[in-house]
């Protein structure tokens, strides 16, 4: 079967990983017709009914028997309400705060060869801190919890304390305004702790004092920076799992993964020794697991090669999907 992957713009082509450029999974054969002139060609395929399609944020809305609408970058808050109810979207991230979603899970490909090298400590990201003072106020109230446990903000139990929760818009709002404190928190230790060895990219840092280089565009120079080095993931702003853009490029590029424990970890690490290595839930575990990576080369090595492990038949997990999803849409 034929799969287009089409959209008008090609903004959305760097979170796609190295799905974009792996044209064949068993019975697929994928075509990405992202960007003017080439979704234009998509109108043609879609005219002769040559496959499915697979549009992504939306950009154009399609109806079921065409194929599904992938809203990447986000959960099901994305999606704009005259879209909401739609029966064939797809989200690439999950929310704590719905029920039914469903989600397209994608997952490393053509994982580069890892490279020794004296690692340095790496994260890629921006933060935007809210000026809200009754969001700063519940932060203040909740600090010590959040940063004792960084899983508690994944937790659902959590927030069902506030007045708001019923109000699942309000609530994803604080959760995301949180997520972005806490990440500041973290980045704050990180390079109070490790400042020679600490390699922080994003320019809005150092409007809070920390030392950085601006933000990198080029997905080549990332994959680069990523390859041999300690690169830490603290999950996505916008929800909980352990495979979305960052992480899927940290491993395709050949990184030394250290990720905040999500809430899918046990499903897609599966092994409790293997997690282990390189999850961690607490400023305590953090700083173990970079300490006994520095310390002893061979676990670096480790953890790439059982993620290499893991993901040798990522192909075949993409395929099933296609085969849970096409079929249910023929």
């Amino acid at each position: 079967m034929n799969i287009f992957i089409i959209c008008r713009s090609r903004f959305r082509r760097q979170s796609l990983n190295n799905f974009q450029i792996t044209k064949n999974f068993f019975n697929y054969k994928l075509y990405f017709f992202l960007g003017f002139p080439l979704f234009y060609l998509s109108k043609i395929c879609s005219f002769f009914k040559l496959g499915k399609f697979i549009s992504l944020d939306g950009n154009p809305v399609i109806d079921e028997k065409k194929g599904i609408n992938l809203w990447l970058g986000g959960t099901n808050f994305k999606i704009p309400d005259e879209y909401n109810n739609l029966k064939n979207n797809y989200t690439n991230m999950r929310s704590i705060f719905l029920r039914k979603q469903k989600i397209f899970q994608m997952y490393p490909l053509n994982i580069r060869i890892f490279k020794k090298r004296k690692p340095k400590i790496v994260f890629i990201s921006e933060v935007n801190i809210t000026k809200d003072i009754n969001v700063i106020n519940l932060w203040k109230k909740n600090k010590i919890e959040l940063i004792n446990d960084f899983t508690k903000i994944d937790d659902i139990f959590f927030w069902k304390k506030f007045n708001f929760f019923d109000k699942k818009k309000i609530c994803f709002s604080y959760y995301r305004h949180f997520k972005n404190l806490l990440r500041l928190e973290i980045v704050k230790k990180l390079f109070h702790r490790y400042r020679k060895n600490f390699l922080l990219v994003g320019s809005v840092w150092s409007n809070f004092g920390i030392k950085s280089i601006p933000s990198i565009f080029d997905r080549r120079i990332v994959s680069n920076i990523y390859q041999g080095n300690i690169c830490i993931d603290l999950g996505s702003k916008a929800g909980s799992l352990s495979l979305y853009p960052r992480s899927i490029d940290i491993i395709e590029s050949g990184g030394i993964l250290v990720q905040s424990k999500q809430s899918d970890a046990d499903k897609i690490w599966k092994n409790p020794m293997i997690q282990k290595k390189f999850l961690f839930c607490n400023f305590t575990e953090l700083f173990l697991v970079i300490k006994k990576i520095l310390k002893n080369k061979n676990i670096a090595e480790e953890i790439y090669s059982d993620n290499k492990c893991i993901f040798e038949k990522s192909n075949l997990l993409i395929q099933k999907q296609f085969n849970n999803i096409f079929k249910s849409n023929d």
